[in-house]
């Protein structure tokens, strides 16, 4: 069976690899969500869009329909004016034609009754001269009052037409703004996880975790001798290892008589505290006391110097 660093690592490399899917798991989710809310406000957008021109259309229809019968009864007042004209210089044509009728009958009576009296000679010829000339006056003074009537017309007409360009141009179109609408959305992409990086990374992960829990239990003085040789079993602390590079929280206590520096610390990976030296400054001190260990990394031998390793067990 494998020993128990083998264990940690491999727990260590499946955590860090289970925590790394669920990171994944979970910013995929927020991206769902956040495309979902994008979709969702174009969607209301596009619904205001649509709403907005409904309401144009409406508005533009409705002045639409205002104009047009503005513009119908506009005309229709202006041509009932110019029949209204029409027919005043109608009837004083009409009138003046009966008066001319009249006028000429009256004459040509006048005529009649000069000749019936058989007289002859210049005094005939003066008193009928004397007849066309009140006729022509008459004829001619009629006609001039038509004229008169159709420039009066004339004048009535234009303005008519000066009234009805008056109301024309009263008449507004409606400009009718266009809602676009919103742009499409762009959705953000789910991450696609690097499983085979991140197996990797769980893997050397897990091999650091189990070799500081191997490196742990070394520096503490026990000893693997297997499932069956009773675990863990504590040797005496001859040689721990003491790299700096092995330690963390790192505070120093005070200082031995041969002017090693005492620290309290813990093994990376182990959150035991212990109490002794660090390798690297006992070399510059005592160099004979301190020795390269199996695993690559300086311990000292604490019987060579004044400090003993100690567990804090408070």
């Amino acid at each position: 069976m494998c020993p128990p660093a083998v264990i940690v690592g491999v727990l260590s490399a499946g955590l860090g690899f289970m925590q790394y899917q669920s990171q994944i798991a979970m910013q995929n989710k927020q991206i769902e969500v956040a495309n979902m809310n994008a979709v969702a406000r174009f969607d209301q957008e596009k619904l205001q869009s649509q709403a907005n021109n409904f309401r144009e259309r409406q508005q533009e229809m409705s002045t639409e329909l205002a104009n047009e019968t503005s513009e119908f009864m506009a005309n229709r007042a202006f041509e009932q004016e110019r029949a209204q004209i029409n027919l005043q210089v109608a009837q004083a044509q009409e009138e003046a034609a009966i008066k001319k009728r009249e006028k000429k009958l009256e004459a040509i009576g006048a005529q009649g009754e000069i000749l019936a009296t058989g007289k002859g000679g210049m005094n005939i010829v003066n008193l009928l001269a004397d007849v066309d000339a009140k006729y022509g006056q008459f004829d001619w003074n009629t006609n001039r009052n038509l004229a008169f009537t159709g420039v009066q017309s004339d004048i009535d007409k234009r303005s008519a037409n000066i009234r009805l360009a008056s109301r024309k141009a009263g008449l507004n179109p409606y400009i009718k703004r266009v809602d676009y609408g919103p742009a499409a959305p762009i959705l953000q992409e789910k991450v696609r996880g690097n499983t085979g990086l991140a197996l990797l990374s769980a893997g050397l992960s897990g091999a650091s975790a189990g070799m500081n829990w191997s490196s742990a239990a070394s520096g503490a003085g026990y000893t693997w001798k297997g499932w069956t040789g009773g675990g863990y079993v504590k040797t005496g602390v001859k040689g721990a290892t003491s790299s700096r590079l092995l330690k963390e929280n790192i505070f120093k206590l005070g200082k031995s008589s041969e002017g090693h520096n005492v620290y309290k610390f813990n093994y990376k990976g182990n959150p035991t505290n212990y109490i002794g030296v660090i390798a690297e400054e006992v070399q510059k001190l005592k160099p004979e006391a301190v020795f390269r260990m199996a695993n690559g990394f300086l311990g000292v031998n604490y019987d060579q110097i004044d400090v003993d390793f100690l567990v804090q067990t408070t």
